[in-house]
């Protein structure tokens, strides 16, 4: 789909720089024009896993290592919201087609149907699957705002969520690792067995939740205010409520799978690695530095890049 998008932008425009695209399309946007810009937000949107082309994403997490998870979901899904976002703002530009309608849409959409199938699994792996993909629809919602706070919110938020969610697939592969159990049914009591874990997958939750003083607040809070800058208050409504059910999605695992009490011993507890509980401990360290000191990456990134 993307390179068929991207051919049919040549024939028609003969240019492929962002620049010239841009110039070309504001001056006449064909039905050809419109038919890229159809594929190529199918063909970056499935990359992504918004919804409704987010089918494949859960299975691929199920049967993948931690790390590959933590690789896919903090950066190769990220890379399909940028390019969408590119194409939106720097390609067609929000003047010639109505785009940032279409990503509030499939992201509240995204943000909605990942939170609740999130909440509905008992693998922890799909649980956290299901919520990568709400949270490239908060992406895509602060992309919509078309507004400086939120296209600041949402690009943090890119940063971010390859932080902590990296951070929680990380703490499942670890899970997996020590005690060979994915599903939150047949775990328990690892709080008192795997603290460092613990520890970690709790402040990525509070990171996700948008807890003070970790760095989900920080560019969540940009996207709030994007949107009511904007005055879309239903988005911003729907926005919360998938956040509220991605607090009790993740609040859930947390509980059944770490201070839910369990009588009987694990059968198998194999040593945490020393490149795992560094690899824990640093991504739980810079949920808290971009929380706790944002001002800096606002100024230096985020505010050029809204600009």
């Amino acid at each position: 789909a993307v390179f068929i998008g991207t051919g049919l932008l040549y024939a028609v425009n003969g240019a492929l720089n962002y620049g010239q695209l841009h110039d070309a399309l504001a001056r006449h946007l064909s039905t050809p024009d419109l038919i890229a810009l159809g594929l190529l937000v199918a063909g970056f949107a499935t990359k992504a896993g918004l919804v409704p082309f987010h089918g494949w994403l859960a299975d691929v997490h199920t049967a993948t290592s931690g790390p590959v998870s933590a690789l896919f979901s903090g950066l190769m899904y990220n890379f399909g919201i940028v390019a969408i976002g590119r194409l939106a703002f720097q390609v067609f530009g929000v003047s010639c087609i109505p785009i940032l309608g279409l990503l509030l849409t499939v992201g509240i959409i995204s943000a909605l149907l990942g939170a609740v199938m999130a909440l509905a699994q008992d693998d922890l792996k799909r649980l956290l699957a299901y919520d990568t993909i709400s949270q490239m629809g908060i992406l895509a919602i602060g992309l919509g705002t078309g507004t400086a706070p939120g296209m600041a919110g949402a690009v943090y938020h890119l940063v971010n969520h390859a932080l902590f969610k990296s951070l929680l697939f990380l703490c499942a592969g670890a899970i997996l690792h020590r005690t060979g159990l994915t599903k939150l049914s047949d775990m328990g009591g690892l709080a008192r067995r795997m603290p460092a874990v613990a520890v970690a997958f709790v402040i990525g939750t509070a990171s996700i939740a948008g807890i003070p003083p970790f760095n989900g607040y920080v560019s969540l809070s940009l996207i709030h205010t994007g949107l009511l800058d904007s005055h879309q208050y239903l988005p911003y409504a729907l926005m919360l409520a998938a956040q509220v059910i991605t607090i009790a999605a993740l609040g859930k695992a947390a509980w059944l799978a770490f201070f839910r009490p369990r009588a009987e011993d694990y059968p198998r507890l194999e040593p945490l690695r020393p490149g795992m509980v560094a690899g824990l401990a640093s991504l739980a360290a810079c949920c808290v530095g971009f929380g706790v000191l944002p001002q800096f990456f606002l100024d230096s990134v985020m505010a050029p890049a809204a600009t």
